[in-house]
């Protein structure tokens, strides 16, 4: 019994690894913008507080 392969050209296997290399850039690129997002929001919640504690009229 004779197993059947497929045999695809090099061309085509730099392609479609190509490809891959972009969408893994792609999802660390979309990564890093929404831990960016997240440290943005909660630095300015924090600067907030800061403000209203320092800017409070408690003895």
């Amino acid at each position: 019994m004779r197993i059947m392969t497929i045999h695809i050209p090099p061309a085509d296997r730099r392609s479609g690894q190509a490809m891959i290399e972009y969408v893994i850039v792609a999802a660390m690129l979309m990564s890093t913008i929404a831990i960016l997002a997240v440290f943005l929001y909660s630095f300015r919640e924090f600067g907030g507080r800061v403000l209203d504690l320092v800017g409070s009229e408690y003895p």
